[in-house]
């Protein structure tokens, strides 16, 4: 005998089990069998109640469980299969995130299946939303990052030039969170979209850099890096980065 065996004995002496069905022009009409509703709370009959075992041997309730009176949930929630209780709360923006809480609670409870077997921590809600969004996020980053070096190929007509424009971006990241750090702002999902958009900016005028030292060096190499050098401390780098040369107004 198991607990499952008890547990669907039990269950069908108080909801009763179809026996049979009458069918009608509209509609079907079943027929239960169950114990009378006087009885389902009798702690005596329960624990006279017959269940059958293994060899088919009728046992009593009471020889193999112990009935307790005690309070039971109104309504048990499922979730594929599983029972859940579902706990929620607000998370307070000017102190923490969502994904911070929600890494929180993960490192707290990071044993509980091993302590409780069976047992297991979904997280839902926000924290997931923004756990597939930052996902998302990450998958866009690296698309954009492939094809501005697709385009940037085709401009510079080099492979190892686009390397060198890229290569500004964790520049740009640092004092991305550098200054969220000054300022005592988290990093969040809206901060990240941020960071991305500071990312082409600096691409932009990194791009712009490389082809005005494409263009001095391709004025003649016997120049040297003496007059290089020269020539570019004496441009003003706010005619550089608006030039009308580049596009700007």
């Amino acid at each position: 005998m198991d607990v499952a065996a008890v547990a669907r004995t039990v269950r069908i002496a108080c909801e009763g089990v179809k026996a049979t069905y009458l069918q009608s022009t509209k509609e079907k009409i079943d027929f239960r069998v169950k114990i009378d509703d006087r009885y389902q709370k009798n702690k005596m009959f329960l624990e006279n109640l017959l269940i059958p075992n293994n060899t088919g041997r009728l046992i009593k309730l009471k020889e193999v469980a112990l009935i307790k009176t005690g309070t039971g949930r109104s309504t048990i929630n499922h979730y594929n299969g599983d029972r859940v209780i579902t706990i929620t709360a607000d998370v307070d923006k000017d102190i923490t995130t969502s994904a911070m809480v929600a890494q929180s609670i993960k490192q707290k409870f990071a044993h509980i299946s091993e302590k409780y077997p069976g047992a297991d921590l979904i997280f839902g809600g926000e924290a997931k939303e923004t756990k597939d969004s930052m996902g998302d996020l990450k998958s866009a980053f690296l698309t954009a990052l492939l094809s501005i070096y697709i385009i940037l190929i085709l401009l510079f007509r080099s492979f190892s030039q686009p390397l060198l424009v890229l290569a500004i971006i964790p520049f740009g990241l640092v004092g991305s969170l550098l200054a969220l750090t000054l300022h005592g702002i988290l990093l969040s999902f809206m901060g990240m979209i941020g960071i991305i958009g500071l990312s082409g900016v600096v691409v932009n005028d990194s791009i712009i850099m490389v082809d005005f030292i494409n263009k001095v060096f391709s004025g003649g190499a016997d120049n040297g890096i003496r007059t290089f050098i020269c020539n570019f401390i004496d441009i003003d780098l706010n005619t550089l980065i608006l030039s009308d040369e580049y596009g700007y107004k």
